[in-house]
């Protein structure tokens, strides 16, 4: 068996760690995932990990031939950057983009925190839906984004966009999200449609609203606060592809 790596400060630990930074991920197109969930996940997506380090004397089943290091525990954390790490880590390299193909598609516009862009990540993938990201958003490949996607991000189509005129010119209306004031998603016709989601703290700039073709709003009780962004990005997502199984001819009006 292999000798574990036994320092933090080996090599090869210390090179795969990088990636936690969002320049060395773009210079190598490679990130980490953590857990033999998203492990899981990436090998039914036919992605081959560079290597793999799991945590000496805890069992790991692989079925692809990848290199595979043991190492303790101080070379895990170092590797997971989590208070709580979890074993294994691999190294991956980053799916190429694909234009989206979906009748419905979510855009993150300026959604900087990598938890929230992750997340909304898992929610289309959860409603069978494609992604873009726009400016100003969170890399959805960093581990942290990866970890919020639980799996997400292997389970749809997704690439960068950058601007609204685009997803237009690809033949989607544009639904932008406020707090107040907005058309109730019931009232949304069945189409193509681009669900446009930004920062939780301040929403969805000047430009975005001008670009849209419906603002939409989630009623709520009086008093309440705004909901945060992913589950904005549920509610509203469930409503739009709620009709989709029961469309005449499974393809939508056109928008």
């Amino acid at each position: 068996m292999m000798e574990p790596v036994r320092t933090r400060r080996s090599g090869m630990v210390s090179a795969a760690a990088k990636l936690h930074r969002s320049r060395e991920r773009r210079a190598t197109n490679h990130t980490l995932l953590e857990g033999p969930k998203l492990l899981a996940e990436a090998l039914s997506a036919g992605i081959t990990p560079t290597r793999v380090f799991y945590l000496e004397n805890e069992p790991l089943q692989i079925d692809v031939a990848v290199p595979l290091f043991p190492v303790d525990s101080d070379a895990l954390k170092r590797l997971s950057g989590t208070k709580a790490p979890q074993s294994p880590v691999a190294e991956i390299p980053i799916p190429g983009a694909r234009s989206p193909v979906t009748d419905t598609i979510l855009i993150l516009w300026g959604v900087a925190d990598p938890g929230n862009a992750g997340a909304l990540v898992r929610v289309a993938a959860a409603f069978g839906i494609d992604v873009m990201v726009g400016p100003g958003s969170a890399d959805v490949w960093s581990p942290k984004a990866l970890r919020a996607g639980a799996g997400g991000q292997f389970r749809v189509g997704m690439a960068g966009v950058g601007s609204l005129p685009e997803i237009a010119d690809l033949g989607y209306g544009i639904i932008a999200t406020v707090v107040s004031g907005g058309s109730s998603p019931e009232s949304i016709p069945w189409g193509r449609w681009a669900l446009v989601m930004g920062e939780e703290a301040s929403g969805l700039d000047a430009a975005a609203l001008d670009a849209a073709d419906i603002e939409v709003s989630i009623p709520m009780a009086d008093g309440a606060e705004s909901l945060n962004v992913v589950a904005a990005a549920a509610i509203l997502t469930y409503v739009l592809t709620r009709h989709r199984d029961n469309t005449p001819g499974g393809s939508p009006e056109a928008v």
